[in-house]
């Protein structure tokens, strides 16, 4: 009875510690978790600002006009003393130089319109060769540890880490001649009949092997120095890549062989040297090319005579200078333009792999052959392969990296041409205002010389008020979308109580500057309007004004910024995405409110959840968890 209760004791013990272990486990994990909070809950309403204003009441104002900058005064139409109406016009500017300005960024804007056009041709090439790239399905010969060898397809091979059934082995084909019998299938593991070998190493006729190590028949001996001619799997191969392209190594002194550059006569590890599938040869940038090889390209002889067909070459610079590399750069020779020899030892210096927009280095800054006579390449032997036709070249990874560069390119084009629009709009607001016209019925008080303009930063032109009340006031900068000079407005005086309906008359085009009314992140400009019938009013008399009716809520979502954050000049939000995991998400923002308040225009919907973008558990891939503002204020 004892052991059982002994038993019983531990049991429940146990239990207990299982289940402090499965709480910790679930509060580590809840830990782990990255809150996400609706941004229905998260977006705050602005409404709607501009629907007032506030001024004071002077019994007498002044219009103060500036000369913009730059600009020349074509006629002034006042005179000092003179009395002058609302609406009569002041000065004139001439607008020549404005409209030249006008059709120069108008210009400008279409150039980045056509720049970014070439951009979205050039990414989408580069999104389709990606797309090509990534379906490509190729056969590779592996060989894993132990010996065990196979042919899989890039499908097959991804993850495994030992020989799966492997495919027919490339090594040993069979005949296409001699296609095989379907009734009689071919057993790997059965020697084949001798009469019908699959080695393509062995010949077919079996009284007659090639022993590898015998060499060709002396009649008809392989000819290194005419690569090509043969397309013999057999035919000597590049022993590396090329700095110099020798076709003739006795013009050179041994003693004289720069480091690094392969002293033998140049062999294509690819090609037939017909304008069709041309010669290929590995070559370093900036490839010097002998004499004798331009004279064996155009189909001369030691002698200079012309004693064979001329032959097209394609010289590369590949990735790591292999010839399974990435193709960076290309330059295709074609013999046919060379219609007459050229000195054999003469090196001709090339600019292949240079930037089209790089500085071509000077001679005695480049490593050109010591003792011996050079000049550059007829631009008539070559043609450059221009960049847009090797970029089927590039490997997935440069393919990636082509395609971000690529849209960020545009996406800062983009910027550049909303920045366009802005000047646009800005010297067509200039040209609306060639004539300057009174804001006010009053006297003019001060005239300045055209010839000389301001002078001390005086105003060119002050007309004074000599009736009516006057209201002057400031307005932020979003609240100028909504008014304008001629606009009514109704009001009332808090000290006499009396209402009131006056004119909006001017409108700075200037912010008053340490001018701030609560919003930082916005400019002020004074206005100026006028109360036709101004009596009962005290100066300096507080006024408030209603705008037409345009109450009403802003939409958009609106913010707090301590959820958007900066990169590289990016901004972007955490938000919840599939399999609620997190997500880096690019966001454009807007005005911003009240200090702290930031606009999204773009980048997320009401839909979303975003997490506070700071912690150490926060990043991409993370699992989040839905949660509401409760949760997000316990965390100060």
């Amino acid at each position: 009875m004892k052991i059982k209760k002994k038993t019983i004791i531990i049991s429940v013990a146990a239990v207990a510690v299982i289940g402090a272990g499965i709480g910790v486990l679930g509060k580590n994990f809840r830990n782990s978790q990255v809150n996400v909070y609706p941004v229905t809950d998260l977006s705050q309403s602005i409404w709607q600002s501009g629907t007032s204003l506030d001024g004071t009441i002077a019994s007498q104002v002044s219009q103060e006009v500036r000369l913009q900058e730059n600009q020349i005064v074509s006629a002034v139409h006042v005179q000092e003393g003179q009395e002058v109406k609302k609406g009569d016009p002041l000065l004139t500017y001439d607008m020549t130089l404005i409209n030249i300005d006008l059709e120069t960024e108008k210009l400008s804007r279409q150039q980045l319109e056509i720049k970014k056009k070439g951009l979205e041709q050039e990414l989408e090439k580069l999104k389709k060769d990606r797309a090509e790239a990534l379906s490509w399905k190729g056969v590779f010969q592996v060989e894993f540890l132990g010996g065990s060898k196979g042919s899989y397809t890039a499908e097959n091979l991804s993850g495994c880490e030992k020989p799966l059934d492997p495919l027919p082995d490339p090594e040993e084909p069979t005949d296409p001649e001699q296609p095989q019998d379907p009734e009689e299938p071919l057993d790997p593991e059965q020697p084949q009949d001798p009469e019908e070998p699959l080695d393509p190493e062995q010949p077919q006729d079996p009284e007659e092997p090639a022993d590898p190590e015998q060499p060709q028949d002396p009649e008809e001996p392989a000819d290194p120095e005419q690569p090509g001619e043969s397309q013999d799997p057999e035919r000597p191969q590049p022993s590396g890549v090329y700095k110099r392209l020798y076709k003739d190594i006795t013009l050179d002194p041994e003693e004289n062989t720069e480091e690094g550059v392969i002293r033998e006569n140049a062999l294509p590890f690819a090609g037939e040297g017909t304008a069709e599938d041309p010669y290929h040869f590995l070559c370093t940038k900036n490839v010097w090319i002998q004499g004798a090889f331009l004279n064996w390209a155009g189909g001369f002889d030691t002698e200079g005579a012309k004693s064979q067909p001329p032959v097209y070459c394609l010289l590369e610079v590949r990735g790591e200078d292999k010839q399974e590399g990435v193709l960076l750069a290309a330059m295709l020779l074609d013999g046919n333009t060379i219609s007459e020899p050229v000195q054999p030892d003469t090196w001709f210096r090339t600019y292949l792999g240079n930037d089209q927009w790089e500085a071509v280095l000077p001679p005695e800054e480049e490593e050109i052959p010591q003792g011996e006579e050079w000049m550059d390449i007829p631009d008539d032997f070559i043609e450059v392969i221009p960049q847009d036709e090797i970029i089927q070249g590039y490997s997935k990874e440069e393919l990636d990296k082509a395609v971000s560069e690529k849209e960020k390119e545009i996406k800062d084009t983009v910027l550049d041409m909303k920045e366009a629009d802005l000047k646009i709009k800005k010297v067509e607001q200039q040209l609306q205002g060639e004539v300057v016209k009174s804001t006010l019925d009053g006297t003019v008080k001060k005239v300045g010389d055209p010839l000389k303009g301001e002078i001390d930063g005086e105003p060119f032109i002050v007309v004074e008020s000599t009736a009516g009340a006057y209201i002057q006031g400031f307005m932020g900068e979003y609240q100028m979308n909504s008014v304008e000079p001629g606009q009514i407005v109704t009001g009332m005086g808090y000290e006499s109580q009396m209402m009131f309906q006056a004119e909006i008359t001017e409108i700075s085009p200037y912010p008053q500057e340490g001018y701030n009314a609560g919003m930082q992140e916005q400019s002020y400009y004074p206005f100026t309007a006028v109360i036709q019938d101004g009596q009962g009013f005290k100066a300096n008399e507080m006024v408030s004004m209603e705008m037409p009716s345009q109450d009403g809520e802003i939409a958009g979502i609106f913010v707090s910024r301590e959820f958007i954050r900066s990169q590289n000049g990016e901004e972007f939000v955490y938000k919840e995405g599939e399999n609620s995991k997190l997500v880096k998400q690019p966001v454009t923002t807007g005005r911003t409110f009240y200090g702290s308040t930031v606009e999204i225009k773009t980048g997320i919907t009401m839909e979303d959840s975003l997490a506070f973008p700071y912690g150490k558990n926060v990043r991409e891939g993370a699992k989040t968890r839905q949660a509401s503002l409760e949760d997000l204020y316990s965390m100060y």
